[in-house]
């Protein structure tokens, strides 16, 4: 339906007729259009999804598209950053809609990444205590964390699994 399109380009085009050198963005408008339909007709074949406009589903997936293209080169914060890297050629027009959302926009996705790292760090942390309660078998030492899980119905007690510091022995009581 070439009227979807047409509107896309349209609106496409607004955005870059606002700039200060719109003469710089020529045609920008119409390649940035021809990736989103062809990036739909790519995901609809792989989603299994009918090749039409006709289809809801086809029409769901352009207009994902093309939102997520002008959230990045219009409403966003960070707008100024990928127009002026399709200015000076670092981003191709036609690629745009393919791009991975962290070179979109680095500034927030770095803050995600370093956030989401942390949490990680910190889950990944075992709960361990060091005593010298427990006897390593292999090399006698007393030098040992602990931690302790419940593995069993609840009950019975629960497990205690062991670590030697020394040797790295694991065992469990």
């Amino acid at each position: 339906m070439a009227n979807i399109r047409d509107h896309c380009r349209t609106k496409i085009k607004e955005v870059f007729d606002r700039l200060d050198k719109p003469d710089k963005f020529v045609k920008f408008d119409e390649l940035i259009e021809k990736s989103i339909y062809n990036y739909t007709i790519k995901e609809a074949k792989v989603k299994g999804i009918e090749r039409r406009w006709e289809s809801t589903q086809f029409k769901f997936l352009y207009k994902v598209q093309y939102l997520k293209v002008m959230g990045n080169i219009n409403y966003n914060k960070n707008a100024e950053y990928v127009l002026g890297k399709l200015e000076n050629g670092h981003f191709d027009p036609e690629k745009i809609v393919s791009m991975d959302p962290t070179l979109l926009y680095p500034e927030l996705w770095e803050e995600l990444i370093v956030n989401n790292k942390k949490k990680m760090a910190m889950l990944s942390k075992k709960q361990e205590q060091t005593t010298s309660m427990f006897t390593c078998g292999k090399c006698k030492s007393r030098n040992c964390t602990y931690f302790q899980m419940q593995t069993r119905s609840a009950d019975e007690p629960m497990t205690t699994f062991v670590t030697c510091l020394n040797c790295e022995k694991r065992w469990k009581c």
